[in-house]
């Protein structure tokens, strides 16, 4: 699809392995794509309920019109025999890997970057406080000419972990 404007959406994206052809098959549940414009704020929020359910929610802060969302009720969105896997509460689904990931890819100039600073600020809260150990957080620099520069902090409570990720141009 072309996009005149950057757009957004939420994802749950896996892979499958299929024994039939020996590979990994990818696949994705995706919400609305909306666009989004410089200056706006974007959020993104993983919420999983009392009931063992996923809700991925993107959206533009203060406008609830522009609101994509993906509800996995299941691993793998179900596709996988029960057999293997059938629910959230599954031991191998007890630990959660939370990351940031700037997705820009094929970049070899400077001119090639956004032309704004960015601040991602991350917080992952506990449903009961000091039930989770919390990870330090770290970054690495850009290689390619002109890079941004990008700093990483994050703060640590009983109750939550607040991740600030700033991106500034040279």
């Amino acid at each position: 699809h072309h996009h005149d404007s950057w757009v957004f959406g939420s994802q749950y994206f896996f892979e499958v392995f299929n024994s039939t052809t020996n590979q990994s098959d990818a696949h994705a549940a995706t919400g609305k794509t909306y666009p989004c414009y410089p200056g706006e704020i974007l959020y993104t929020e993983y919420t999983l309920s009392d009931d063992w359910v996923w809700t991925l929610t993107m959206g533009v802060k203060g406008d609830p019109n522009r609101t994509s969302v993906v509800i996995a009720e299941k691993p793998f969105m179900g596709i996988l025999p029960e057999s293997q896997t059938s629910s959230w509460s599954e031991p191998v689904y007890g630990n959660a890997v939370a990351n940031t990931c700037w997705e820009v890819y094929s970049l070899s100039e400077a001119d090639q970057y956004p032309l704004s600073d960015m601040r991602y600020n991350v917080t992952i809260t506990a449903k009961q406080p000091g039930t989770i150990q919390w990870q330090d957080w770290s970054t690495q620099q850009p290689t390619c000419p002109g890079h941004p520069n990008m700093s990483i902090s994050f703060t640590n409570s009983p109750e939550s972990q607040t991740i600030v990720w700033e991106i500034t141009r040279p």
